[in-house]
């Protein structure tokens, strides 16, 4: 569609771990998902402590490793 306008990426990364990164994320493509009203990726890139699911209270379907 050529209404759209070009894909943005957005990188959270912390200072250290424990430093709320995941949950800025996860905040943050909500909201954007919200203000903007169009689909929002959101990819962690985290292979060993990977925890975006849990945030949204799902089951991991799969990992990075399986679409790469």
């Amino acid at each position: 569609d050529s209404s759209e306008s070009p894909a943005q990426r957005i990188c959270v990364m912390p200072a250290s771990g424990g430093a709320g990164a995941t949950t800025i994320a996860c905040n943050l493509a909500l909201e954007l998902a919200a203000h903007t009203q169009q689909r929002v990726a959101l990819i962690d890139l985290n292979l060993e402590f990977s925890d975006i699911a849990c945030h949204f209270d799902v089951a991991p379907k799969g990992g990075v490793v399986d679409i790469c």
